[in-house]
């Protein structure tokens, strides 16, 4: 990341040649883990884009989700403020909430996220909220989680007569199982705790898009996700 900002004059007319090039409707700006130090540089890379290509051409960067407010590290590096004034939209990262076992986007945890965006003077037509469609599994006695498409859940919980519980407070399903051998599966033997999304934690998460009036929904990532989520979540939005 920090290559690409020292360079970003460069960077920025490569990437509108591209757009012009290959007829591109626009670009997402996605540059993670840098720091407060990167600030400025990356809120000109961004600047530099929206420059170097048409009005009708969209930029949007992704921004780290900041409940707390954080000012250093890499919730440091982004200046919500000025980057909205260069990009069409900012996209809210808006998971990975838990580094150990919990929810990957508890309500509460997104609603702080959307509230922190909107005391950084940026309209709520500017923000879009996106949404988790994978889960994250720890094994008990490890740290590091694996993280679980949403299309897998179902199939790996039932394979192993796993336990589903829905938390009220965070509006978040998990799954308990153990494994003794699995050879269709992602996982090694043990005992895990899946926390994931279902129907009703993403509509709780959608519900707030449309309570602050967001410009509209993203997600990390497509293909990940329940196809059943598009008739049963998304379909009457």
């Amino acid at each position: 990341g920090r290559f690409a900002l020292k360079k970003r004059v460069l960077l920025a007319k490569q990437i509108s040649n591209a757009i012009e090039e290959l007829d591109l409707d626009g670009v997402n700006i996605d540059i993670e883990n840098l720091t407060e130090k990167d600030r400025n540089a990356f809120t000109d890379f961004v600047r530099l884009v929206r420059k170097g290509i048409p009005r009708h051409k969209e930029v949007s960067v992704a921004v780290a989700a900041n409940p707390s407010g954080w000012t250093k590290g890499w919730h440091g590096s982004y200046d919500y403020e000025n980057l909205a004034k260069h990009a069409d939209y900012l996209m809210v990262m808006a998971y990975d909430e838990s580094r150990l076992a919990g929810p990957t986007a508890s309500v509460g945890w997104v609603e702080k996220s959307i509230q922190y965006a909107l005391t950084q003077k940026v309209s709520p037509q500017k923000l879009v909220l996106g949404l988790p469609f994978y889960g994250r599994c720890w094994m008990k006695g490890q740290s590091n989680p694996q993280a679980i498409p949403l299309y897998l859940v179902k199939s790996l919980v039932k394979r192993h007569n796993g336990t589903i519980i829905f938390d009220t407070k965070s509006q978040s399903p998990k799954a308990i199982f153990t494994i003794k051998h699995d050879k269709k599966g992602p996982l090694p033997p043990g005992t895990y705790t899946l926390w994931f999304e279902n129907e009703q934690s993403l509509k709780a998460k959608i519900n707030l898009a449309q309570k602050y009036n967001l410009k509209g929904l993203g997600s990390w990532s497509l293909g990940q996700e329940d196809s059943s989520v598009w008739n049963k979540v998304f379909k009457n939005i």
